[in-house]
C-alpha cells in the first residue's frame, strides 16, 4: 500500500520529465523529415501536459517542483522543435529568438521568486499561448510532408502570418508577468530581483544596439 502511494506521488512529475526527455527526439525527428513521428511526439507532449496537471490535482500531490518543471518541459519541447524548423528554414529564426528570450526571462523570474517562497503560476493567457504554439507546430511539421507548399505563394504567406501571430502571442504573454515584478518592487526583500531584471534588460538592449 505504501509503495502505491509513493508511486502516485511521483507519477505527475515523472510524466513531466518524460515530456522534457522527448524534446531532443522531437528535434531529431523533424530534422530527419519524419512528420509522422514528430506529430506523435507532439501529441505525447500535449497529452502528458494535460495528464500531469490533472493527476497532480486529482491525487492531491501538487508540489512546488512540479509547478516549476511543468512549464519548463513545455518550453523545452517547443524550443527544440522550433530549432529544428528554423534549421530546415521552415520557420524564421526571429521567431525562435523571441521565444527563447521570453522563456529565459520568465524562467529566471520564476527562480528568483521561488527564493522568497512565491510560486509564479502560469497565467491563463500563457497557457493559451502554449496551446497555440503546439497547434502551430502541427501545421509547420505537417508542411514537411508536402514539400510543394514551399513554392506556393499563398501558403508562404499563411506560414509567415502564423509566425507573426506566434511571436505576438509570445511577447504579449510576457507582459502578464509584470504583476510579479510589481509585487517584487513592493517588497523590500525582493529588490534584488528588480535590479537583476533591470540590468538584464539593459544588457539585452546594449547587445542589440552593438549588433545593429
Amino acid at each position: 500500500m505504501y509503495n502505491m502511494v509513493y508511486l502516485y506521488r511521483y507519477l505527475p512529475n515523472t510524466l513531466t520529465l518524460l515530456r522534457m526527455v522527448s524534446a531532443p527526439f522531437l528535434c531529431y525527428a523533424i530534422l530527419l523529415h519524419q512528420p509522422l513521428a514528430a506529430c506523435v511526439l507532439i501529441t505525447f507532449a500535449i497529452l502528458s501536459d494535460m495528464g500531469d496537471g490533472y493527476m497532480a490535482r486529482r491525487l492531491f500531490v501538487s508540489s512546488r517542483a512540479g509547478s516549476f518543471l511543468d512549464p519548463l518541459a513545455d518550453k523545452a519541447v517547443i524550443i527544440a522543435a522550433f530549432i529544428a524548423l528554423c534549421q530546415l528554414r521552415v520557420m524564421p529564426w526571429w521567431v525562435l529568438l523571441v521565444v527563447v528570450w521570453r522563456d529565459v526571462l520568465v524562467t529566471l523570474l520564476r527562480i528568483f521568486l521561488l527564493r522568497y517562497g512565491v510560486t509564479l503560476k502560469t497565467s491563463a493567457f500563457a497557457k493559451s499561448k502554449t496551446a497555440f504554439q503546439f497547434v502551430a507546430l502541427y501545421l509547420f511539421v505537417g508542411a514537411l510532408a508536402y514539400p510543394q507548399l514551399a513554392t506556393d505563394s499563398l501558403w508562404q504567406q499563411f506560414f509567415y502570418s502564423l509566425s507573426l501571430l506566434t511571436t505576438f502571442l509570445t511577447v504579449a504573454s510576457a507582459f502578464g508577468y509584470c504583476k510579479a515584478l510589481a509585487w517584487s518592487a513592493s517588497d523590500k526583500h525582493c529588490t534584488s530581483t528588480v535590479r537583476f531584471f533591470w540590468l538584464l534588460s539593459r544588457t539585452t538592449f546594449m547587445m542589440k544596439y552593438i549588433q545593429s
